[in-house]
């Protein structure tokens, strides 16, 4: 349960910084806000990965957290990579 909190929170901070770093586009903030944002995603993906590995032993459990969770990861990681795009326009 710990854990899942942990993934929530995680997932609103890289949210935030992934808006802030798309708002600092061509300003000298970028590429910090950039790199912190990115550094949050990945935390967040592998807390999330380290929660489905925990329940390996109990299927139902790891398909109710893919449920619940495994959707909002792929937008996170889909708007994370929204960043190297932004940049590279």
């Amino acid at each position: 349960m710990k854990l899942e909190q942990e993934i929530n929170a995680t997932f609103a901070e890289a949210r935030e910084e992934i808006e802030a770093a798309m708002e600092s586009v061509g300003t000298t903030y970028f590429n910090d806000d950039a790199e912190i944002a990115k550094e949050l995603t990945r935390d967040c993906v592998a807390k999330y990965e380290e929660l489905l590995t925990k329940c390996e032993g109990d299927a139902g459990r790891k398909e109710k957290i893919r449920r619940s969770m495994g959707l909002k990861i792929e937008q996170l990681k889909a708007e994370c990579n929204l960043i190297d795009t932004a940049h590279d326009d």
